[in-house]
Formats: structure tokens, C-alpha cells, sequence
């Protein structure tokens, strides 16, 4: 879903096979050759305006999403257990191109000054949260989530990408948080970074450092709050590098999840609403 407080447009979307998307923007549709099959984008009616789109059967889409005023753009994906958020500042005519997944995010033209990229995994053993304040400097990246536990970043621009990462587990005698400042990817290197422990939040990160983003890790040292290096471990234990199996069943949902969720649910009922009149109208 996209949309906020910006009154966005999306200008393309193509799905991951590079077949467009159509968007209800142009007058004709395109030739049905020409259209994705995996991927197709709903416009909300009102008084549901925002977000503008929601896309549904996508795989992986490649969006460029245009802001028609000052204000905050986001973008949602979620599926199964999963789901993931990007807001960044929308600018009056500016355009930004992203690639978005329920596990993962790629900004690759058109970069705002900051973003805020939030990752739920909510399975009813160990639910948790990722938060992530980028401050890209100019430069594309590429956020994933998809390994348990951890996430991922590669800056794929020429200077180093700055960032501070929130964790929140979740559980029925409370929630955990911890939140790491001064974290940062130099020029075309890819960082993973994984909690020490989930089940003691505040003790610190493993991050392992691929330089040149070539597959090899070349450094791995573990970092405390502000970013202060504390020590260079040689090992990684299972237990650290996933959050821990918790026999919990209610805990307290993040508030745009559940909002996104009634969102969806209300837009699908309109869509059944509207089949059924045209049904009917045609008997």
C-alpha cells in the first residue's frame, strides 16, 4: 500500500519479471501483453484516500513514486507473518524509485534525506520488531530483513550510509527494546547485524562487515549502545542469532499493523461490494 499525508502518484510499477503494473493513471490501459500478471494495483476510494494504491499478488514491485505536495510517503508490504513499512519526506514534483518486498527494500533513485524502515515478523512464539533511521547521505541502499532475527544493509553509493537500529521483542509479561546509535555502512559495503542475545536486548550487536559487498565477511566485531565497539568475537552461538522461542500467544500488536491490516480488510470488502452491484445490475 502506498500513500501518507503527500498525496502520492505512482508514476510506473513493475513487478519482479520487469512487467508493468498498471496504476489507473493513464486513459487507455495498456495492450494485456504488456501487463504484469503476478501484480495488480486497486485505487482506494474515498473516504479512504490514503493510501493511494494498494497493490495486491505482488511479488517483488518496482515503483516510482511521485509526491504531489510537502508531507510523509509510506509504503507498506505485508504477507503471512510479515510485514514491512517505509516512510521517508515527500517533496512537492519529487520522485523516488523503490523495489519493495514484505522482507526487504531497495531505494535506488531519488533519495530523501532520511527514512524510517520498520520490519514485524509476528508468528506467536517470538514476535518482534526491527526499526531502522537511515540517513543515507545521497546514496541508494538496500535494507533486508528476511534472515530471522537480523537485518541487512548495503549502501551501494560512494559514501558511507549512517544509521541507528531499534529491536523490540514482544512477549506476555512485557515487551524488551534496546536501541543502538551510530551505526554505519562505508561506500559498497553490505553490514549484517544481529542482537547478541534476544532474550537480554541491551548486550550489545554482532555486526559482520562484507567490504566490497563481494560475499566474504571481512570483519566482525560487536557493538554497545552509541555505537562503541567493545570487542572482537570469533564465534556467533545459534541461541544469539535468532530471537527466542517463546511459548507466548497474546502479546501487544504494533499500532500500524493492526491499522494497515483493517485497511486492507475494508478495501477487499468494497471491491466484493462493488462485483456484487455489477452483478446484479447486469441480471
Amino acid at each position: 500500500m502506498i500513500g501518507r499525508d503527500a498525496e502520492v502518484r505512482i508514476a510506473e510499477a513493475y513487478d519482479a519479471y520487469g512487467q508493468r503494473v498498471y496504476t489507473f493513471r493513464d486513459a487507455f490501459p495498456p495492450s494485456p501483453s504488456e501487463l504484469s500478471r503476478t501484480a495488480a494495483a486497486v485505487p482506494i476510494p474515498a473516504p479512504m484516500a490514503r493510501p493511494a494504491y494498494m497493490f495486491i499478488r505482488g511479488s517483488e514491485l518496482v515503483m516510482t513514486i511521485e509526491a504531489t505536495k510537502s508531507g510523509t510517503v509510506d509504503a507498506v508490504a505485508e504477507g503471512g507473518n510479515r510485514s514491512l513499512m517505509i516512510l521517508y519526506p515527500g517533496m512537492p514534483n519529487s520522485l523516488s524509485k523503490l523495489g519493495l518486498t514484505q522482507a526487504s527494500v531497495r531505494v535506488e533513485e531519488g533519495v530523501a534525506s532520511k527514512y524510517r524502515v520498520m520490519s514485524a515478523v509476528l508468528n506467536g512464539t517470538h514476535p518482534y520488531r526491527i526499526t531502522l533511521n537511515v540517513s543515507p547521505a545521497g546514496q541508494p541502499f538496500a535494507a533486508n530483513f528476511s534472515i530471522p532475527g537480523c537485518f541487512m544493509i548495503h549502501n551501494m553509493g560512494g559514501k558511507p550510509v549512517a544509521l541507528s537500529a531499534e529491536f523490540i521483542r514482544y512477549g506476555i509479561e512485557g515487551n524488551q527494546s534496546a536501541t543502538y546509535e551510530g551505526l554505519e555502512v562505508g561506500s559498497g559495503d553490505t553490514i549484517i547485524v544481529t542482537p547478541r542475545s534476544w532474550g537480554d536486548l541491551g548486550r550489545g550487536l554482532i555486526v559482520k562487515i562484507d567490504e566490497g559487498s563481494d560475499g566474504t565477511i571481512d570483519k566482525e566485531v560487536v557493538v554497545g549502545r552509541g555505537g562503541r565497539t567493545v570487542v572482537k568475537p570469533s564465534t556467533t552461538t545459534k541461541e544469539e542469532t535468532k530471537p527466542p522461542e517463546r511459548s507466548t500467544s497474546i502479546f501487544k500488536l504494533p499500532r500500524w499493523v493492526t491499522s494497515r491490516i483493517l485497511i486492507v480488510a475494508a478495501a477487499v470488502l468494497i471491491m466484493l461490494i462493488a462485483a456484487a452491484a455489477a452483478i446484479s445490475r447486469r441480471k
